[in-house]
């Protein structure tokens, strides 16, 4: 096993990330794939200024908040994921540096049982170095596999949803109103039967592209906490180790990768901190909106939480779905559509800001628990030189390495239930005034 697992684990995510013009080495295309961003970018944002101008023109015309806070979480999701892709772009430089170093610092291991000549010490350092690499890349792999499945699905679902409830009012009524997976407003009318195509294909790119920008910065910022984790777990066993070793010459280079390993968290934060403070002030807001209006749909018609839930059990069949419950969505097809729509941005939102924090909490953790290894290993043994340096790393691991949210909160659990509160006050307000 080498450094290519890396490279292996994060092929999905360099992929992604590609398609956005946004690239993990350097390389003589550059200045196309800068390019492909720009336009990507002009792309999606061209979506956003359609949403938002609905939403304007629907306030002047006396368009219910209901009907406005539709709009509203499909806008900032898209928004959210261009923020994202863009500071990556921007500091693409730090981002191809990061990738670069953990490759290069990953650990070496055979696969094989190490050779009898090897010592005690050295083939249970190895073992505990192959076990934390497979656990490692093997998690990585496999919830970077379960991330694009779901994704692919709500994707897929979000931009074919209009056509269902095209189709079913075409064959109730005989006629058929032609709509987009959001409202939008242009110079031109985007609801004439001559340009309807070409707009949602448009529209549905727009939503491929806020697709591609969240998952790849977010599968690399998965990837790099676990792979973090990792080598946090294997110098944990190199600092006990090095302790009881008389010469100091395996603590100085122990220490020397302790030090890479927080110097990558530092360059992460570059990348993260400021859009992660950004998802983390309007993931108030989405949670707030979309549980608003699933929970005034719900309550209009309870029958639509059966719905709701065959759409979340069979996401990709969502048009046999709608045929088979048609009786069911003989009234108001459109608004339970909508419904299920804000139970899927609901869903989306918590678990993204759920799944930031908890790998931020998980790079906090490891971190700190260097300190504890070191602290259980056998220092009281050595010698008085040998103590000072425990000393100095001790204090050094008890600061953990973190993401912050731009310097005004560490990214982890806490956050995380500090955001949820948030957003059941805003619910709940917004909720009494509603009344």
């Amino acid at each position: 096993m080498s450094a290519k697992e890396v490279e292996e684990s994060l092929k999905i995510t360099k992929l992604t990330l590609l398609i956005s013009g946004i690239k993990m080495e350097h390389g003589k295309w550059d200045p196309l794939f800068k390019i492909l961003f720009q336009v990507q970018f002009l792309w999606i944002h061209s979506a956003i200024v359609g949403e938002l101008s609905w939403v304007v023109d629907g306030s002047q015309n006396g368009k219910s908040f209901l009907e406005l806070s539709y709009n509203i979480p499909c806008a900032m999701v898209c928004l959210l994921s261009s923020v994202k892709a863009t500071f990556f772009f921007i500091h693409q430089d730090v981002f191809i540096e990061v990738v670069k170093k953990l490759i290069n610092i990953h650990p070496e291991v055979d696969d094989k049982r190490v050779t009898d000549e090897k010592t005690i010490e050295d083939e249970e350092l190895n073992d505990v170095v192959r076990r934390n690499v497979n656990e490692s890349t093997t998690f990585l792999k496999y919830l970077i596999k379960l991330d694009l499945a779901i994704c692919s699905g709500v994707i897929v679902a979000f931009a074919l949803q209009p056509l269902p409830a095209m189709g079913y009012e075409y064959w109730k009524t005989g006629t058929y109103k032609v709509t987009f997976p959001y409202n939008v407003k242009y110079f031109f009318d985007p609801y004439s039967k001559a340009v309807w195509p070409f707009v949602y294909v448009y529209l549905v790119w727009a939503s491929t592209i806020a697709f591609l920008n969240t998952f790849g910065t977010d599968t690399f910022f998965f990837a790099f906490c676990v792979y973090m984790r990792m080598h946090f777990r294997i110098l944990q066993r190199r600092f006990q180790d090095a302790v009881c070793e008389r010469e100091g010459r395996q603590i100085v280079e122990v220490v020397k990768r302790h030090q890479d390993v927080i110097n990558l968290a530092d360059q992460m934060e570059i990348l993260y901190s400021k859009s992660t403070l950004f998802s983390m002030v309007t993931s108030s807001i989405l949670i707030c909106l979309c549980a608003f209006n699933a929970t005034v749909m719900t309550v209009k018609d309870m029958g639509v939480v059966i719905s709701f839930m065959a759409f979340l059990s069979m996401l990709l069949t969502q048009i046999f779905l709608l045929c088979y419950f048609g009786d069911m969505l003989m009234k108001s097809v459109r608004n339970r559509v909508m419904m299920m729509m804000m139970m899927m941005f609901l869903s989306i939102s918590l678990t993204q800001i759920f799944l930031l924090c908890y790998f931020g909490d998980m790079l906090m953790k490891s971190s700190t628990e260097i300190s504890d290894a070191i602290y259980n290993s056998q220092w009281y043994q050595a010698d008085q030189r040998m103590k000072r340096n425990v000393l100095f790393v001790l204090s050094r691991s008890r600061i953990p390495c973190k993401l912050t949210a731009s310097g005004f909160a560490d990214v982890n659990m806490e956050l995380f239930t500090s955001i949820l509160g948030r957003s059941w006050s805003f619910f709940a307000l917004l909720k009494t005034v509603i009344k």
